[in-house]
């Protein structure tokens, strides 16, 4: 059987907010933001995945294999 985790989810309308209470909307508005782990431009558009570690917010894109490598760590609980 495989593990099931919880995934928060964000609605389209309350992003934007949480984008600028994290700091984070002016560095993708002006495409200073990099997915954790592939390094792609974090935009609107793409950005698939926040999340806070050790007091820092890491954000991933949406590129499969991104989404893929964060859920198995989530799985895994690395």
């Amino acid at each position: 059987m495989k593990n099931k985790i919880e995934i928060p989810a964000i609605h389209d309308k309350n992003l934007m907010k949480i984008l600028t209470d994290l700091g984070l909307l002016d560095k993708i508005n002006n495409m200073q933001l990099m997915c954790s782990n592939c390094g792609e431009t974090i935009t609107l558009e793409n950005i698939a995945g926040i999340k806070i570690l050790k007091n820092d917010v890491v954000v991933i894109c949406d590129n499969p294999e991104c989404i893929f490598q964060e859920s198995n760590e989530m799985i895994n609980g690395e």
